[in-house]
């Protein structure tokens, strides 16, 4: 399969399991779904635009949940949870090693509150044996 195929294959796979998301992106662009394979809107446009999500956004999201977040934010959070560290450091309880404080949960990371739902043995051999194609440039 050459790399115009991937990219193809990726795409429909996008748009079936993420419809919205590409959507909502298109549409940030001045673009809408509908339009693509027009002259206005060629496939490889909207590649480019999905391919670009930015963090944050619904399709970036939709990919890998961490993406909830941008560099700032993960190191706003860690600046955060050091200092509360430092903090209880002093304290007695810091002393005797005890009530530690909590991190701030970070999106998509164990032990983290999220969306995120287990899936049970038959819905993940069905998940695993799904066709689909890797994100490539």
């Amino acid at each position: 399969m050459d790399g115009f195929s991937k990219k193809l294959t990726t795409l429909a796979w996008l748009i079936r399991e993420h419809r919205e998301a590409v959507e909502y992106e298109l549409i940030r662009h001045g673009q809408r779904l509908r339009w693509m394979g027009s002259r206005g809107l060629s496939w490889r446009d909207v590649w480019v635009i999905c391919r670009s999500a930015p963090p944050k956004s619904p399709l970036a999201i939709a990919l890998s949940p961490q993406m909830a977040w941008d560099t700032a934010d993960y190191l706003l959070a860690d600046m955060a949870d050091s200092l509360r560290w430092l903090v209880w450091a002093k304290t007695r309880d810091g002393s005797k090693n005890r009530n530690q404080p909590q991190p701030i949960p970070r999106p998509g990371r164990p032990g983290s509150k999220s969306d995120v739902q287990s899936m049970n043995v038959t819905e993940m051999k069905a998940f695993l044996a799904r066709r689909r194609s890797p994100v490539t440039e």
